[in-house]
């Protein structure tokens, strides 16, 4: 696999995974704000938490909605038509989401929300060309790596690039999502010219896209990988609320503390997962890790200022990138090779659902109760340990 293969596809993936989480620093404060301009005028939503929820989650919508078409689609044609379609609507999104942010109009910030979370349904893809590409399986493995430390890195600190780039109204407030869909076209246009355009492994397979998933194996890692992502996402939400609503912090604070989990994500990638590859077979790895981020979830409990929320931050961080990278590893080692966009499109959907599983409940819960999501997220970690444990044996690298 070329080096400007591999930097096309690190560069999409970056790209994309921003989007996740940017506007958790953006919106957060201004919507939960007294005498808030963003509020939903059909009455709908009243309470501002909920109406939070559902700008976040209809970015998973749109995942869910577009992965396992896109998945499939992918199987069938080139890889690479496929992202560039994909990479489309993600641009359009952000430009749509940026100028309604501008004016306050919730309802159609929630429907470019929702198709900015489409274009990103390819982005699961990566992990479909570098295995299609890259036939040494020690430098497929260090590809992918990178592709989880980058969207990782990506992720947290989405809110901090946010953070960065916005300013106090109007249009200023749109800048971030212009620079994303600048970077966007950007993006399109490298993967134009470095991007090879791999052939279909089998066009004429037709079968349903869910027949892939009557092995046992790959539906014990698809329910431990959403568990997973679940808590993940929920944490996520869930931790920028309680410090606003606790702790009245500022979208400086909230940006602060995605970009220091982002640093640690980027040392965990670079770092712990080869060293846990030496030493831990793959679902033991994956285990140990959501061992790790249970740990760590129940410690925020000991939390009593916003400060003190960065030890245990770094304990979460560190072992849910581990947990990443071994999901995303454990769901692409399927026994059928003809059928990995279909299995890696449907685990998009996943990562999509629990995203807005997390971004809608845990705005309504906090609206409940302060302590709720401190609650569910404890026992989301434990529920996930515990169906990881079970399954232990069903999670097999199956053989190449």
């Amino acid at each position: 696999m070329k080096k400007s293969t591999l930097f096309a596809c690190l560069y999409y993936s970056f790209v994309d995974y921003l989007s996740f989480f940017i506007v958790t620093a953006l919106f957060t404060p201004l919507i939960l704000a007294q005498n808030s301009l963003y509020k939903d005028p059909l009455g709908i939503m009243k309470e501002p938490e909920v109406l939070l929820g559902v700008i976040l989650g209809a970015y998973g919508l749109g995942l869910f909605l577009g992965s396992p078409l896109l998945g499939r689609w992918s199987d069938h044609t080139n890889r690479k038509s496929v992202l560039q379609f994909s990479m489309a609507i993600y641009v359009l999104g952000n430009i749509g989401v940026g100028y309604f942010f501008s004016v306050a109009n919730v309802w159609m910030i929630i429907l470019f929300r929702l198709i900015t979370g489409l274009g990103s349904s390819g982005a699961q893809l990566l992990y479909n060309v570098v295995q299609d590409l890259e036939p040494v399986e020690k430098s497929r493995g260090k590809a992918m790596g990178y592709l989880v430390a980058v969207s990782s890195f990506a992720t947290v600190i989405g809110p901090a690039f946010g953070s960065f780039f916005a300013g106090d109204k109007g249009l200023e407030l749109a800048i971030p999502f212009f620079v994303l869909a600048f970077m966007g076209a950007s993006s399109l246009f490298i993967n134009k010219i470095y991007l090879p355009k791999n052939k279909s492994i089998d066009k004429k397979r037709k079968e349903n896209f869910l027949a892939v998933f009557s092995q046992t194996e790959i539906l014990v890692v698809a329910l431990c990988f959403f568990l997973f992502i679940l808590n993940l996402e929920s944490v996520f939400v869930a931790i920028p609320i309680l410090m606003v609503m606790g702790f009245n912090v500022t979208s400086d604070w909230i940006a602060l503390f995605f970009g220091y989990g982002g640093l640690i994500s980027v040392f965990a990638g670079t770092f712990v997962i080869p060293w846990m590859s030496r030493f831990f077979s793959v679902r033991l790895a994956f285990l140990t890790s959501l061992l790790g981020t249970a740990l760590s979830v129940f410690s925020f409990f000991l939390v009593s200022t916003p400060e003190e929320l960065f030890a245990p931050l770094t304990f979460f961080a560190i072992f849910a990138t581990v947990a990443w990278s071994k999901g995303n590893e454990l769901a692409v080692a399927i026994p059928d090779k003809k059928n990995t966009g279909v299995v890696m499109g449907v685990f998009g959907s996943l990562i999509a659902l629990a995203v807005l599983l997390a971004s809608v409940s845990m705005g309504y819960l906090a609206a409940l109760n302060s302590l709720l999501p401190l609650l569910t997220i404890s026992i989301l970690a434990v529920l996930n340990l515990v169906v990881a444990f079970l399954g232990y044996q069903k999670l097999i690298v199956s053989k190449k």
